[in-house]
Formats: structure tokens, C-alpha cells, sequence
């Protein structure tokens, strides 16, 4: 598979906290899902160290700090994970699709392919590990 069949198949997935399939996600298990079925690579789930209803700020040590995987900071590449602002805080995450969009989860919205002008991004990463 590859990010552009991924993208038209996670479009319209319901946001579910702490989920990490098809059935539903939040904007992490949506990353998680994607590197799994487009790269075949198992990321860490953090569904127990990251709860998306109260500690969002841990999401900016995921790519800073690192846990079970490192990151590795990169240019805007199809596939990179895509450190979104909100709330002037690093607490949201996408992925680097073509065509200059970013695939995210958003609790009202579901799973989303917005233009990436629209969105605060930091910055993008990849595991380090990742060639």
C-alpha cells in the first residue's frame, strides 16, 4: 500500500480516543496505523502514556525526547509525521501526504486530507531508525 491508498482509505474514520484501528482513532493511533500498513513498521502505541483527554502536552516530548523509538527531525517528505500547533503547544500530529496535505483526526472532525497552509506545523519527523 502506499500513503495515497492509505489517505483515501483513512479519510472519514471516526476519531476515537486512545484507538488504534480502522474502526476508529485518535490523531496518534491514525500514525501509528499508517506506518504499520503503508511501511510495515510498528510504532509505539503511547495509548497508555498519552491520554488525548488530559496530558496533551505530552505529545510534543514524543518527538523531542522519545520513548521506545527515536525521531529524527526532517524536510516536509510524503509520510513524515507532521507536528501540528494548537493552542500555540505541540499537541496534535498528521501525516505529510502529496500534493502539499496533511492527513489528521480531529475529535469533530473524524480523520481529515486538509491543505497543510491550513494547519500550525512545527515541524516534521520520521523514526530515526527510518531510512
Amino acid at each position: 500500500m502506499d500513503w495515497s491508498a492509505f489517505g483515501a482509505g483513512a479519510v472519514a474514520v471516526p476519531f476515537e480516543p486512545k484507538g488504534r484501528s480502522l474502526d476508529g482513532w485518535d490523531c496518534w493511533g491514525l500514525v501509528v496505523c499508517a506506518y504499520r500498513d503503508v511501511l510495515g513498521v510498528s510504532l509505539p502505541s503511547y495509548d497508555e502514556q498519552y491520554d488525548t483527554t488530559r496530558d496533551v502536552r505530552r505529545m510534543q516530548r514524543l518527538f523531542r525526547e522519545g520513548r521506545e523509538a527515536r525521531w529524527r527531525e526532517v524536510p516536509r517528505t510524503v509520510g513524515a509525521v507532521a507536528a501540528i500547533l494548537r493552542r500555540n503547544r505541540c499537541i496534535h500530529a498528521g501525516i505529510a501526504m502529496p500534493g502539499q496535505d496533511v492527513l489528521h483526526c480531529e475529535r469533530k472532525a473524524g480523520t481529515i486530507l486538509e491543505p497543510e497552509r491550513y494547519l500550525r506545523v512545527e515541524g516534521f519527523w520520521v523514526p530515526a531508525w527510518l531510512n
